[in-house]
């Protein structure tokens, strides 16, 4: 998963927590932003650099098992309501996306 693969669709599917919730850690990405559990490369998923209200630069990332907690919801949440994901899931790309994020706990 890329940073540049998390579009703003997804993003506002997965519900990320309002950045001024969040502490230091957390919004710079050391520390999930629904838990605090502390994140290495290998077991983060970056959820690309943010910008808040006040223009300041965020870099949220989470651990696998609430990414896929999120993206689960997100998935379902977005099938219901994308026509594309009605005639075929695999070519919508949001879709694919949360999928990946989804299996990615599982790894």
């Amino acid at each position: 998963m890329t940073v540049t693969d998390m579009s703003a669709d997804v993003l506002a599917l997965l519900n990320l927590p309002d950045p001024s919730d969040l502490n230091a850690d957390q919004r710079r990405g050391a520390v999930c932003v629904w838990c605090p559990e502390p994140l290495t490369g290998e077991s983060a998923e970056g959820l690309g650099e943010q910008v808040d209200e006040d223009g300041e630069r965020w870099f949220p990332r989470a651990c696998k098992a609430h990414a896929a907690k999120h993206a689960h919801a997100g998935l379902l949440d977005h099938a219901g309501t994308c026509e594309q994901c009605a005639d075929d899931a695999e070519q919508c790309t949001v879709s694919r996306i949360l999928y990946r994020l989804v299996r990615q706990e599982w790894r």
